[in-house]
């Protein structure tokens, strides 16, 4: 695996008029083959309710970045808290849309993020493994689309020992098996070192996962900032769904 630098990006880090290759191939009628599935995995602990708050308000504004180039984006849910601990109602969500744990429907995404409620948790680190491996092996992701991860936690960081995944090898050998073609986690900057070897994944076709790292920021200071954090979010992953899209065109 090789190292990588974090970054944190928001939306001004992205000029994609710059990106000649997706101008000099990109046509109305081309643009609709593009596909991607993009499957959020977020803690619902009660110290994340500010965090959901800022989510619901903003999703809307992210889908349409990836409107603007009809990508056909799908969206999905998988709600953590502590598998350990908590209730197992609670636990661990997987959320479905009509026999799919993915929607097309912004609005539809919107309102499932609504409901989410920011409860339970305790000891300090979540079972973020967990949500990676539920999400990653439960979704009907299409054999066709971008596959695009992120993860939104205050959490001190993931259970080691975790319910099924005991450690990052295993984690990490399942993201590297899944073919992810980009990773985001948005997360505390205090506790960056617990959340580091997410920037040492391995991609798909010989290349490093494309991961982004981006500070959450606190409750009294941060809605705004998180609001940039999740444009950015659209921006980064708008720019390399249309990367994935023209190698797929030229290997065709």
């Amino acid at each position: 695996m090789s190292g990588k630098k974090q970054s944190i990006f928001d939306e001004e880090s992205f000029v994609l008029d710059d990106n000649t290759l997706a101008q000099s191939v990109d046509s109305s009628a081309d643009k609709a083959t593009a596909t991607s599935d993009f499957l959020f995995l977020i803690d619902c602990t009660n110290t994340m309710d500010w965090v959901l708050d800022t989510l619901v308000n903003t999703i809307l504004e992210v889908a349409d970045i990836f409107n603007e180039d009809a990508l056909r984006m799908r969206y999905g849910v998988v709600e953590f808290r502590d598998m350990l601990r908590d209730m197992k109602e609670i636990s661990m969500v997987h959320h479905e849309f009509k026999g799919s744990h993915f929607t097309d429907d912004p609005l539809v995404l919107k309102k499932c993020l609504t409901k989410l409620e920011a409860k339970g948790g305790g000891p300090p680190k979540e079972s973020i493994f967990e949500a990676i491996k539920t999400g990653i092996e439960q979704s009907d992701w299409r054999d066709d689309a971008s596959k695009f991860l992120v993860i939104l936690t205050d959490s001190e960081g993931p259970i080691l020992n975790d319910y099924s995944v005991k450690g990052w090898p295993q984690c990490i050998e399942i993201i590297e098996k899944a073919e992810i073609d980009m990773l985001h986690v948005v997360r505390k900057e205090e506790f960056s070192k617990n959340f580091v070897n997410f920037s040492q994944i391995d991609g798909k076709d010989g290349e490093d996962l494309a991961v982004t790292i981006h500070d959450i920021g606190v409750k009294e200071t941060a809605q705004e900032n998180l609001k940039k954090v999740l444009r950015g979010i659209g921006y980064s992953s708008r720019k390399k769904a249309r990367s994935e899209r023209n190698k797929k065109r030229f290997r065709d």
